[in-house]
Parts: structure tokens; C-alpha cells; sequence
């Protein structure tokens, strides 16, 4: 499943109030991240779409 910004998923990933990450689940490549996620690994400035959940 890609997500787009056109996806009813979108908005409830981004803005939920905890951190949240959808991931390709045969792959484990992140697909979307919010916030909360990112400053919880340390990772507040970089965009981990596309990246192997295993690499972070």
C-alpha cells in the first residue's frame, strides 16, 4: 500500500497524538512517520519514507 496525501490514513498518522509508523508489512520499508515517532528514535529533522525499518 503507498500512501499519498490523498489517503484517508494520512492525516490520522500525521496527527496522532502518539508516535506512529506505517510500514510495508513484507518489506519493513517505512512508508509514513509522524512526528511524535521521530522525536522518540531521535530523528526529529529527517524523512524516513522509503528507508528499511531494520536501519533505524
Amino acid at each position: 500500500m503507498q500512501v499519498t496525501g490523498e489517503d484517508d490514513l494520512s492525516p490520522i498518522i500525521l496527527h496522532a497524538p502518539v508516535g506512529v509508523c506505517l510500514l510495508h508489512a513484507e518489506s519493513l520499508i517505512i512508508e509514513m512517520a509522524n512526528l511524535h515517532l521521530l522525536r522518540l528514535i531521535g530523528k526529529p529533522g529527517e524523512n524516513l519514507s522509503g528507508r528499511s525499518y531494520q536501519e533505524i
